[in-house]
Formats: structure tokens, sequence, C-alpha cells
């Protein structure tokens, strides 16, 4: 039967019918009434599919900066909503790794999965190929949700701007109304994280980029209920220096509802956050409520080399006092203080400080003004190049003599790579343009 036979609870049918034949000793026809039988049929399961793939992947940068930069594993989420009354049964999630179609920079990059959660349980059974992911689900019942999650490694420093995802019911012979599968959509995922629960349920959130604007903000939250809220943005912010291991935040947010805001990361990235605590009350937040990163990848524009830290908190004018300080932050007239704490983060390395030049070359003079020198420990001065620090060549000069100055009074002042070709090697220096 279809999924329409019983919609949304089970509905008996029967079957009867008759059977006529021609009695071969008189030649006439004999009429048999069967005895009619009852086929329930049971609600069918009908899943809505939605992926979070994360937009922005901290990878290797092979570019030095100013500050510090780690690798981290991106999400790769899937919620699997069943919006019928049915229970959907032994689920099975077959996965492939996610395959780059198109590389803008032409670099040679590669992305795996590695490992996978189910409702944050990582004790379900997930076999890897090479190639794609097997995870057991189990059984999503009618009306409710399940999430898994996959944890996406890149090569390198990267950032998707297009995504396309494909899903089939095997066995649903390309019968619409034979597949358990109604829905399947995409979603630019910035962060996923912790929804803190009264009743200690396992609920998810993932803060994602729905509506294109010119800044990539995040504007909704999808939720492993299958729930979605709009999110407010404009928190008025502040950092205090306790010492060099403890900050505290103050935090005035914008609106009623989920709040996103960050702000300069005053460890610049090189102390890890460990932990998240509301003064007022002790109340710990979920770690994964606040988040660092060193770098803003923006579709179409130069990637910009800053430490941030970022927050997704809720206040809600609906709940009582209790509820609010437990779980909220404020938006009344007092402001809510966070202390923060962070450790130096473990195996830092400064990309910059195990760079290993092929020649000795020096760039003068520093800061650069109007023009640039090269000297060294070199014969012949091939090529130098000038790059910002998102690899995008602003200067080229070919055949240098020794000696000869550069001109670059027509750089914008800010921080740029010099690349030099000599005949005995490369060497890469960053200056800064006054």
């Amino acid at each position: 039967p279809t999924k329409n036979a019983a919609p949304t609870e089970p509905l008996d049918y029967q079957f009867g019918g008759t059977v006529s034949y021609i009695d071969p000793s008189t030649g006439m026809k004999v009429n048999v009434e069967l005895n009619p039988v009852t086929l329930t049929v049971h609600p069918s399961p009908e899943l809505s599919l939605s992926y979070f793939l994360q937009r922005d992947m901290l990878g290797y940068d092979p570019l030095p900066g100013e500050t510090g930069k780690w690798s981290e594993p991106a999400e790769f989420a899937l919620v699997i909503n069943n919006q019928g009354y049915g229970d959907a049964q032994n689920v099975n999630i077959t996965t492939n790794q996610p395959k780059l179609v198109k590389n803008v920079d032409g670099l040679l990059i590669d992305t795996q999965l590695k490992s996978a959660m189910v409702n944050g349980d990582e004790s379900k059974k997930t076999v890897s190929n090479g190639e794609s992911l097997f995870t057991e689900v189990g059984t999503v019942n009618g009306q409710s949700s399940t999430y898994i999650q996959w944890w996406l490694e890149s090569s390198l420093l990267g950032h998707f701007t297009d995504y396309d995802v494909k899903s089939s019911h095997l066995s649903s012979r390309d019968n619409p109304n034979l597949s358990l599968v109604s829905n399947v959509s995409v979603h630019e995922l910035i962060h996923g994280f912790t929804v803190p629960s009264m009743d200690n349920r396992n609920v998810r959130g993932f803060l994602v980029d729905d509506e294109e604007d010119q800044n990539d903000t995040p504007d909704h939250i999808h939720f492993s209920t299958g729930e979605t809220a709009e999110v407010a943005t404009g928190a008025n912010i502040s950092l205090t220096k306790v010492n060099d291991s403890k900050y505290t935040l103050r935090l005035k947010l914008a609106a009623h509802g989920w709040n996103y805001g960050s702000t300069s990361d005053p460890t610049l990235g090189n102390k890890m956050l460990i932990s998240v605590r509301r003064k007022i009350d002790g109340m710990v937040i979920p770690l994964d409520n606040f988040w660092q990163t060193w770098c803003t990848l923006r579709d179409d524009k130069p990637t910009i080399y800053e430490n941030r830290l970022h927050f997704i908190l809720k206040a809600d004018k609906e709940a009582s006092m209790v509820k609010q300080r437990a779980f909220y932050a404020s938006i009344d007239e007092d402001e809510d203080d966070y202390e923060l704490i962070f450790i130096d983060r473990p195996d830092f390395t400064d990309i910059a400080a195990i760079r290993t030049d092929e020649v000795n070359v020096q760039i003068s003079p520093l800061p650069l003004r109007e023009w640039m020198y090269v000297s060294g420990d070199f014969n012949e001065l091939r090529k130098v190049d000038v790059l910002d620090l998102s690899g995008n060549i602003r200067l080229q000069t070919r055949s240098v003599q020794r000696g000869e100055g550069i001109y670059v009074g027509s750089l914008s002042k800010g921080i740029y790579l010099v690349r030099v070709t000599t005949d005995k090697g490369t060497s890469v220096t960053k200056v800064v343009k006054k």
C-alpha cells in the first residue's frame, strides 16, 4: 500500500472476492464466495532530510599569519525528521565522502569524513570503506527526529561556496507514494552547538546562514528536533582581563530569543577556551556555545586574518526568572557577566615559525613605505612577488638587478608577503606597509 492508505493511524481493510469457473462435468458456471480477510495498514514514515555542511574548514594554511592558527575538524550533520505517523525501522545511512567539484584556487586539497555520532552517541556502529561511511541509525519513531554528525577533516584551509546533496530511498521503485523520503535540503552551517534544556534532552542546534547578505551573517537556527528559530545580532559586548588565563565577558543581548555575536579574541588565538561560567549563579554554559576562529572566509572576497571569539545565547521573555537565570542570558537593564578561562593551546605551532626558507633574503627598509630593496645570499634575483594575506598577487617584478629599488608606494597600508625567487631558491617574508 502507498503512504496514503493510513495517513495518521492504523486502518483495517477487508479483502474478499468471488472465484468463478466452468464445471467441466455440467458445463455450468460456478461462483464461489471467498471469506473476507482483514489487513491492517499502519501509517508510513515520511522523512525530511536536512543536511548541514560547515562552511569554513580550518585546515592547514600555508601563509604565515600575525597570530595563532590551528586545524580542527568541521561538522557535517544530518537531521532526519520523521513527519509521518509511522516508525522508520532499521534506518541505515550510507554517506559518500564530499566531493569538491570546483576548486577556485586550483590547490591540491583533500577532505575526509573521519567519524560519526548518532544523537550525540559515539557507540553507534559506523564503518568506513574509504569512499563512504555506513552508519546504523536504528528506529526513527513517527513524529520525532534523529540527528547524525560526521566530522570532516581538510588538508587545507577552505571555504565552501555551494553545495549539492542528493538522497534516495533504495526500495521506492521511483514511486513517490512509496518513497519514505519526502524532502531533502542543505544548509550552510556556521557552527553546531549544544542547546541547554530544562529536561536534559540531547538537543543540537545548527547556526546557519540561510539568507544571502553582504557579510554572510548567521540568521537562523535549525534544531535537531526539526524546529527552527530566527537569530538576532547587535549585542553589547565588553571584555576585561583578570589575568593571563581569565577574562570577564559582559553581555547585553539585543533581543528576546536567540542572539549571535562576536568580538576580538583577547588571546589572539594563542590560548584555548576551556570554561564559560555565569557569575551571578555559577551556571556552567555549554562550551560549544562559545567558539574561537582565526580567520574570516567570505564568498568572493579576500580572507581576513583575525582572531574572533563568537557566542550563541538565548533570552526568553516568557521564561521564569529561575529558568532565565539558569539557562539564558538577560536582556533586562542588568548586564550578565561571564567568567572565561583559557589555557595555552595544546600542540600550538605558529605556521611562520616552522617555515624554512631556501635562501637567506633581507627586505628593507621595514616598515615599507615608497621603495623596497632586496638583498641576500644569492647571485641572481629572478622574480619578486608581493601578495596579500589571501594569496593574491598585488605586485610582480621580474629580472630585478641587485640593489635596484622596487616601487611599492601604490600598495595600500597593511600586511603583505614578499616572495623572492633567486637562483638559490625561494624565500617568503612577512612585511608591513605604512
